[in-house]
């Protein structure tokens, strides 16, 4: 097994501290050296909350090969929490940048999620760019609980190198909880909505935009109902600011007699 990159906590959950260049050589590594059922995650402020609300998720993130620091909340935490500044990975790019590697080293895929219509033309899309990649097999993400352990039987028949999970949050992260030791792969990533954006369903921000940061504002002002989610962002900052006070609040209090 590769070693692991170096693993910082952000309000107890695990990331990876990270370039996207690092990223795809950790998972090319683990690929290689043979290693299965590698879980790749990305952590953003929302899913702190959803680690709140599901417990028996946190053993999926402290066993994860990697977890990427996804969005500018995660980064700027750190920022505040260690005075460091570490890179966002977003994981819409990680998984495009590990099919990319994919087409290169003769690595198959696999997409589990979305729509048909998209899962099909998000597959397409990345076969024209990306010749050499091998699609091993592809499903909607919209199976039932009874046909589930037949979806990793064809899963696992299909035998792929990388699976991508692109169900959302908390969806995608159940699924690997619960069928992980199943699954016959050597990572399974999950990748939210990113195949909504290879279709073209979803608009990303501009590359400038993503680079600033903003990459939640420029959806907040494409989708406004999405308001109720990014009220997530003051509360998350909230309690890094607590964190930060309490940690600071204990160094300077000298110890009892």
């Amino acid at each position: 097994m590769p070693s692991s990159p170096r693993v910082l906590s952000i309000l107890g959950v695990p990331c990876h501290a990270v370039t996207m260049e690092e990223a795809v050589q950790y998972v090319d590594d683990l690929i290689a050296s043979g290693a299965r059922r590698q879980v790749v995650l990305a952590l953003n402020p929302p899913k702190f909350f959803m680690l709140e609300r599901e417990e028996a998720l946190r053993g999926l993130f402290h066993k994860a090969a990697l977890i990427v620091p996804d969005g500018i909340g995660v980064v700027l935490a750190h920022l505040v929490q260690a005075g460091e500044r570490i890179r966002r990975v977003a994981g819409a790019d990680l998984m495009q940048e590990l099919c990319r590697l994919a087409a290169t080293r003769g690595y198959s895929v696999f997409f589990y999620g979305a729509s048909e219509d998209v899962s099909r033309e998000a597959a397409s899309i990345l076969a024209s760019r990306l010749p050499g990649l091998k699609i091993a097999g592809r499903s909607h993400g919209f199976v039932a609980s009874q046909d589930m352990p037949a979806l990793v039987q064809r899963i696992n028949a299909a035998q792929p190198d990388i699976l991508f999970v692109a169900l959302g949050s908390p969806r995608q992260e159940r699924f690997m909880n619960e069928h992980l030791r199943a699954l016959d792969v050597r990572v399974v990533q999950g990748v939210g909505g990113t195949l909504d954006t290879i279709a073209g369903r979803v608009v990303r921000a501009p590359v400038l935009v993503r680079k600033a940061g903003l990459e939640w504002l420029f959806r907040l002002l494409l989708q406004p109902t999405r308001f109720d989610r990014y009220t997530i962002l003051p509360r998350f900052g909230a309690r890094i600011l607590k964190r930060k006070l309490d940690t600071a609040t204990r160094r300077r209090t000298p110890p009892g007699p």
